[in-house]
């Protein structure tokens, strides 16, 4: 008997787990890029963004996976942080809606789901259709939920059991401790409250053991997102830290109403649920809704001096860590067309790091923009080898044609920035000793100050796109290796007594600053290419 309820229990949370995984990555897939724009452009009305925050909880259900989503919304300037806090402030209450859904009685339609939605996922060979492989998910979660119910009833038969987890106020705390660490360990308060209903429907946890467990599972998915939102700095913290506070604030309140209620015989929330339904499960159903409600109405009237305090105690950045990214974080992996987004940002964040190597030459030897160039290599490729690890993990992410594409065009043009960079910085060394108030200083001026308005126009066409910079960059950097060798040869025939150092010198600078335009004349093609054009570096 006991092999049978631990079999069942534990084939019934891995069909929960992967059903739910199942569904996030598909509905991610299938309507991640519109979703985000869409939230983007609704966000500056703040009843509308209020109940699109229901409708996203309600679709996405993961208030920790809303949170990031409005956070590469953030990054990516498509809204600020104050108004993407309505709809982060009620998706909590739609992330309800699936509780509701697993207390009504659906087992022969479960049944039916998974059998169509399976037999149609397994048929569909290119598995693309995103919205099968999330209702077959949803048919999984829903039979793994039946399954740990029937593994669970017969447990009500051993009174030991029972009376250990309903014995005493005591158990209250442990229901508590037990939500927190699953939902830390599972990231997800939603799966903690169903399971806890489950428990409670065979009647192993009480009302107020149950309601702890709900509790306890918003704090722990709290933890964990506070773990996952490490690396974030600046104003999209702001984000994660309202939602970690808003989540605290809810339970310590509804906590303290339970000990009052439970101990101390003040009607408050179990009274009311009680009112609303007499079945455990939807009594409980209704207690994870006031939970994130209650919460919600709170938060949106005090959100001005909430987000107030916010900007106080994470401000944004001022200075930069050059050696840190700034767009780039883990969980943007999920959503293939924020993390295309949020690499080409960051790209263009490096190429305007390049100008920094025109304004050392410019200075000239021993000078203070000199040494800070010397400091600009390392951060550099620190940031660049970040880059190129999170372009190798989104390799492995499922991507569609289209995306497929961008993601190697911007794998090739990290290459040939890497490339670029590297090429100014010997151009730097290779000037260090050139005077330039000479002759010779005054060509290699000339040099710099060319290259130096190709840098910004490379930057201008990385920031806006196609468009009159694009166009001036494909032409002023054309191939003019005849031009290069007939400045060398006139400058070495007018000027004969040029010595051995300066000859060498005038060679590498023209060589280097040849390979310089050569690889952003790559670089405007590359952001110039056509739909379905494959270019590679050569």
């Amino acid at each position: 008997m006991l092999n049978s309820i631990v079999a069942n229990i534990i084939a019934g949370l891995g069909l929960f787990f992967s059903g739910l995984r199942m569904v996030d990555a598909n509905l991610r897939q299938a309507a991640g890029r519109q979703l985000r724009l869409f939230v983007g452009r609704v966000t500056d009305n703040r009843l509308v963004a209020s109940f699109v925050g229901i409708a996203t909880g309600a679709l996405v259900q993961s208030s920790s996976g809303i949170v990031f989503i409005l956070v590469s919304l953030v990054t990516s300037g498509l809204t600020t942080v104050r108004q993407a806090l309505p709809v982060l402030t009620w998706a909590n209450v739609g992330c309800s809606a699936l509780i509701f859904a697993t207390v009504l009685d659906l087992r022969l339609a479960i049944l039916y789901l998974i059998g169509v939605a399976g037999a149609a996922f397994a048929f569909d060979r290119s598995h693309r259709s995103h919205a099968l492989g999330a209702v077959f998910g949803i048919g999984m979660l829903f039979y793994g939920i039946e399954l740990m119910k029937s593994g669970a009833d017969p447990l009500k038969q051993l009174p030991w059991l029972t009376e250990g987890l309903n014995g005493n106020h005591h158990s209250y705390l442990l229901a508590l401790v037990a939500g927190a660490v699953f939902s830390f360990v599972t990231q997800s308060s939603v799966a903690v409250s169903i399971l806890a209903i489950g428990l409670a429907q065979t009647q192993l946890l009480g009302p107020f053991q149950t309601m702890m467990a709900i509790y306890g599972g918003n704090v722990g998915s709290t933890f964990a997102r506070m773990l996952l939102s490490s690396t974030l700095k600046g104003s999209v913290r702001q984000l994660t830290a309202y939602q970690d506070l808003f989540k605290i604030a809810g339970a310590v309140l509804f906590v303290v109403l339970l000990y009052a209620e439970a101990l101390g015989n003040v009607p408050s929330v179990y009274a009311l649920v009680s009112r609303l339904s007499n079945r455990i499960d939807r009594q409980m159903a209704f207690v994870f809704l006031l939970f994130n409600l209650t919460t919600a109405i709170v938060f949106s009237l005090a959100q001005e001096r909430l987000a107030r305090v916010l900007e106080r105690w994470l401000p944004a950045d001022a200075d930069e860590d050059l050696s840190r990214p700034q767009f780039l974080y883990d969980e943007a992996l999920n959503e293939p067309a924020t993390a295309l987004d949020l690499i080409a940002k960051e790209q263009l964040r490096l190429a305007k790091r390049l100008r920094s190597y025109s304004e050392a030459m410019r200075a000239g030897p021993a000078s203070p923009p000199r040494h800070r160039a010397l400091l600009l290599h390392e951060p550099f490729t620190t940031v660049a080898a970040r880059i190129e690890r999170f372009q190798h993990d989104l390799v492995n992410r499922q991507l569609g044609p289209l995306e497929t594409e961008r993601l190697t065009r911007l794998q090739n043009r990290l290459s040939l920035i890497v490339y670029l960079e590297d090429s100014l910085r010997a151009l730097t060394s290779a000037t260090e000793t050139v005077q330039l108030d000479t002759q010779f200083g005054q060509l290699v001026t000339n040099f710099i100050e060319s290259l130096d308005f190709v840098l910004m126009t490379l930057v201008e066409a990385l920031d806006i796109g196609a468009g009159m910079s694009l166009d001036l960059l494909a032409r002023i950097t054309e191939d003019r290796g005849d031009m290069m060798e007939q400045i060398r040869q006139g400058y070495l025939t007018e000027e004969g007594n040029i010595s051995p150092a300066d000859r060498a010198t005038l060679l590498q600078v023209t060589s280097i600053f040849e390979r310089a335009i050569w690889m952003t004349q790559r670089l405007s093609r590359l952001m110039d290419a056509p739909p379905g054009a494959t270019l590679t570096i050569t």
